[in-house]
């Protein structure tokens, strides 16, 4: 869709749609809207219609270029709540009378009976990721140059079809953490008192995928420090540099090049990989020197850390061997959290980016694009055309290089910030009405929602008491104070750092607290440079929250326009125990 005159007048079909700038802060490419719209809302229906939840779906808008979502209930938009009392008649009616109803409650109740979503869990660890890896792999290691351009085209279609095709298997994974994570996480906040962090403290120090990349940055520092060539890395000016140190260091880079590197930045398949952006990787190194993360003394404290949330589970469930499995299939779902996302988001973008500057460079040698990375501004069928047939081609649209340059340039330019929302919020479900199965399962999963984005608006749970304790914090007169959700425990003074987004990523030094709008997975080969971190959105259980706990480093997020009122050098206190930034300088 095109820029839009007056949003006043869009229609929200009866639903409310809220900016998802998380995952997509700017506007889509062709080839980004494809695999994150189309593909990213039809996993998520069919999630729901498999597996029994009683939503239609999530409803992705692409509108702008921006892209809003909007939870559809059954039936395709939001119709006024009757009131409770007529509520609790017209539910159980409508339950076992509505064959679509019927259907979906059946399909709950099996996943119940068989441990369905244990078996997921089961299916990724052994066999799942690592098939992935491999076609992932297989694709970012094709011989580009030496396929013809039938086979090329080809094989971007292929891997446009295998980034769709693996949205399918995040959400289904998604599934299998609202079954093991959030319906434990609800009870234990809305039931015994647990703040949504302390609950989380159960994961600490689980997730090598969150630290992986820094792992493998310390890797290779270590290999520096083996060979005392401490100076030489500091002095480095290209990873060229780098691999001249030491052959083992220069293997070592390799390594983390070949994996690490090869992740796409964002969910969109038009902005760089890490791996071309060297000037990150050098400074994340240099950083390492002295800055390194994994010390035995830190994964020591995780471990108390866990095992004492651990032991105030059995207190408040009990110690029965039902609730240490709960524990148990909790803990082995949490890595898959941040840990799928190599697989089924970074690596796939990767690969059809990969893919796409080849195509898109042979259009420019032949004049049909101005750069190769206008390709992503058409659709992948129209550059494959494009390539094969012609401009000629009816499956090529007129003036291809002007479109796709035109769209190039909206995307990418400064135009004005689109609404954060539109459409009429709905009153959430009261699940209290359900069958007990269909109440805990949809329970959980307005639980995740709600601990992903702010986490302390809930009325009476432990965050809400947590955040009334926050208020209640006396702080000196004229203090500049800012107030959040406690993500990541510890205090923590320094300089701040406003980064907006990778474009900043660069000016991010040593020791400084970083305040951002929010942050995505790829963010954590920032996390050993940095001292804490403040983020304008995210809950307890947002992507912020859980690299932050498997660094250490305290956190405080939904500081709403922290980023807009703190400034670059302030001194910060952040206090990730009681969710209060303080400005002491």
């Amino acid at each position: 869709m095109g820029a839009i005159d007056n949003w006043e007048t869009l229609d929200p079909g009866g639903l409310h749609w809220e900016r998802e700038d998380v995952h997509w802060p700017g506007r889509l490419s062709r080839w980004c809207s494809r695999i994150m719209v189309h593909d990213y809302a039809r996993g998520i229906e069919e999630l729901a219609r498999d597996r029994g939840w009683l939503i239609q779906g999530v409803g992705i808008r692409e509108i702008d270029g921006c892209v809003y979502f909007g939870v559809i209930p059954i039936g395709g938009r939001n119709l006024p709540q009757p009131p409770r009392w007529l509520a609790r008649i017209v539910m159980p009616l409508a339950l076992k009378v509505i064959p679509e109803f019927r259907r979906r409650v059946k399909a709950l109740d099996w996943d119940y009976d068989t441990n369905y979503w244990a078996g997921v869990i089961d299916d990724w660890i052994t066999e799942g990721e690592s098939a992935l890896l491999a076609e992932a792999d297989r694709l970012l290691s094709a011989d580009l140059p030496g396929l013809s351009d039938a086979d090329l085209a080809s094989l971007a279609v292929e891997a446009m079809d295998h980034a769709g095709a693996c949205m399918k298997v995040h959400f289904h994974l998604h599934g299998a953490g609202i079954h093991a994570i959030s319906i434990l996480g609800r009870e234990l906040t809305a039931d015994h008192g647990f703040s949504t962090a302390e609950f989380a403290g159960l994961f600490v120090g689980l997730s090598d995928a969150t630290t992986g990349p820094a792992a493998a940055q310390q890797n290779i520092v270590d290999h520096v420090r083996a060979a005392a060539a401490e100076d030489l890395l500091r002095h480095a000016t290209t990873l060229d540099d780098v691999r001249d140190i030491d052959p083992a260091v220069g293997d070592a880079l390799e390594e983390y090049l070949s994996f690490w590197g090869r992740r796409a930045i964002r969910y969109q398949v038009a902005f760089p990989t890490v791996g071309e952006r060297p000037d990150w990787i050098l400074s994340a190194l240099q950083t390492q020197l002295d800055s390194p993360s994994g010390t035995p003394d830190h994964r020591k404290q995780q471990t108390r850390q866990r095992e004492a949330a651990e032991t105030r589970v059995l207190d408040a469930l009990g110690d029965t061997a039902s609730t240490r499995a709960r524990i148990a299939l909790a803990q082995k779902a949490a890595p898959i959290r941040e840990g799928n996302e190599t697989a089924t988001v970074a690596l796939p973008a990767a690969a059809a980016r990969f893919i796409g500057l080849e195509l898109g460079s042979r259009l420019v040698a032949r004049g049909h694009l101005e750069t190769a990375e206008h390709a992503f501004d058409l659709e992948v069928e129209e550059v494959a055309a494009l390539l094969t047939a012609g401009p000629e081609s009816p499956a090529v649209p007129d003036n291809p290089r002007e479109l796709a340059a035109t769209r190039y340039e909206h995307r990418t330019s400064d135009t004005p910030e689109p609404p954060r929302e539109f459409g009429k919020p709905a009153k959430p479900p009261d699940v209290a009405l359900f069958p007990p199965r269909v109440a805990e399962t949809m329970g959980a999963l307005l639980w995740l929602v709600e601990k992903g984005g702010a986490g302390a608006d809930a009325s009476d749970d432990g965050d809400a008491a947590a955040a009334a304790a926050t208020a209640a914090v006396e702080t000196e007169p004229g203090a500049l104070r800012f107030d959040g959700v406690a993500a990541s425990t510890g205090v923590y003074e320094g300089p701040a750092r406003i980064i907006g987004g990778e474009h900043d990523f660069n000016k991010l030094e040593d020791g400084d607290v970083m305040v951002c709008p929010i942050t995505s997975p790829i963010w954590s080969m920032l996390f050993p440079k940095i001292g804490a971190l403040v983020c304008d959105a995210g809950g307890p259980m947002s992507h912020p929250a859980i690299i932050a706990r498997e660094f250490g480093i305290p956190a405080v997020l939904n500081v709403q326009k922290a980023t807009e009122t703190i400034k670059d050098g302030q001194v910060l206190r952040v206090d990730g125990d009681r969710g209060i930034v303080l400005a002491v300088a």
